[in-house]
């Protein structure tokens, strides 16, 4: 009786097996697992933006003129000799700043007076040529055009007292108070020779101011 053919199933069924044993060894290894690469934030990622100075604050800056650079040669504002209706001169004062000293004359009228400042030699007083006497090494004259004598009475303006002098380059400053046909005229006293100066206006109230340098 011829017997069953289980043997040679059996080698064929192993030989599979092991074809694919050998093909599965012989093939590439699986790639490891990789980290993704950081991607750029999309452009609807929040930006940081820089606070930039605001309109208003840029124009406080620039609102007040500072009349330039320093220099010894004279200073006059666009429209000599025109006069304007710069008043009558209402009040006088200094002050101390960084690097310079400030004179200010205050006047009554709508827009400050047009103006020539600039060094002399000596104090002549304008138009009956007497000689002033002022204080100090250097003589800083100042010229207003369209400052007027009081009509209802207003009192000149007080010199500045020595007492607030102390510790500026001026030796002596007194209220510009108004002027013959229009032009008022006063005489600044300066320490330590003829110093650089600058000078601008100011509105609200009228002023003119003269900034001299109170370091080289």
């Amino acid at each position: 009786m011829p017997r069953p053919r289980f043997a040679a199933v059996v080698p064929l069924a192993t030989l599979a097996l092991a074809a694919v044993a050998a093909v599965a060894g012989c093939s590439s290894p699986a790639p490891a697992p990789t980290t993704p690469a950081p991607t750029a934030p999309s452009s609807s990622s929040p930006s940081v933006s820089v606070p930039t100075p605001s309109s208003s604050s840029a124009t406080t800056a620039s609102s007040e003129p500072t009349g330039g650079p320093f220099g010894t040669s004279d200073v006059s504002s666009p429209g000599i000799p025109e006069l304007r209706a710069g008043g009558v001169g209402a009040a006088v004062r200094v002050g101390r700043h960084p690097g310079f000293d400030r004179v200010v004359y205050e006047f009554t009228g709508p827009e400050p007076p047009r103006f020539t400042v600039g060094y002399v030699d000596s104090a002549i007083a304008d138009p009956s040529g007497e000689p002033v006497p002022v204080s100090g090494d250097a003589i800083l004259q100042v010229l207003a055009f369209g400052v007027y004598y009081p009509e209802h009475g207003e009192p000149a303006p007080a010199p500045v007292p020595a007492s607030a002098l102390r510790g500026t380059v001026f030796a002596q400053v007194k209220g510009l108070y108004g002027g013959f046909e229009g032009i008022g005229q006063e005489f600044v006293g300066i320490t330590g020779g003829k110093r650089p100066f600058r000078v601008f206006t100011l509105t609200g109230p009228s002023r003119i101011v003269i900034d001299v340098q109170s370091t080289s």
